[in-house]
């Protein structure tokens, strides 16, 4: 049921402001963070309750499912890949918390392109053109989706780290960072 990628970028921005203890904002406020339409947000909304992995009522994520699909399907319904050079956000092993446990090296690191990123690296598109500024407005959104890229993009440490973080962030005992 879940057409679109930015559907996992909803998700998992739903998912931050429940570890906020924030209440859903309504449509307008959620796509103003998202930088995407108040009706494509809508709609993406909508595609995760047909999908079961946001609870219709409170709109907010059901973690087990939503952890499953983040890991197993969106890296099969959404790969990632490699372009060229281009300045922009470091991504997937070359951002928090990845980039602590692996050596970089002289690598250029995977980064979502964006003119006011200061970080020089191969392309991966992210999951939506908006990622850039989404996080830019939702810091908190930042690691789930470099985490998301790792999945995509990553080799298999970067995969299984991936994984474990994500099942932290998207279990019921995470703590909030003050």
């Amino acid at each position: 049921m879940i057409a679109k990628s930015q559907d996992v970028v909803v998700a998992l921005a739903l998912r931050v402001l429940e570890r906020r203890n924030q209440e859903f904002l309504g449509y307008a406020e959620l796509s103003r963070l998202l930088c995407i339409s108040a009706s494509e947000t809508y709609k993406s909304t909508r595609r995760l309750i047909a999908s079961r992995l946001v609870i219709f009522d409170t709109v907010k994520p059901i973690l087990g499912p939503l952890y499953d699909y983040v890991v197993y399907g969106v890296p099969h319904a959404f790969p990632g890949s490699f372009g060229g050079p281009s300045r922009g956000i470091a991504t997937a092993w070359a951002a928090e918390p990845l980039v602590k446990t692996f050596p970089q090296g002289n690598d250029l690191p995977p980064v979502w392109p964006w003119a006011e990123g200061n970080v020089r690296g191969f392309v991966v598109e992210p999951l939506h053109p908006k990622v850039p500024q989404a996080v830019r407005n939702l810091p908190e959104l930042y690691e789930f989706l470099a985490l998301v890229d790792a999945l995509r993009v990553g080799r298999a440490r970067d995969r299984e780290m991936a994984r474990k973080r994500l099942k932290e962030l998207l279990s019921h005992d995470t703590p909030v960072a003050v």
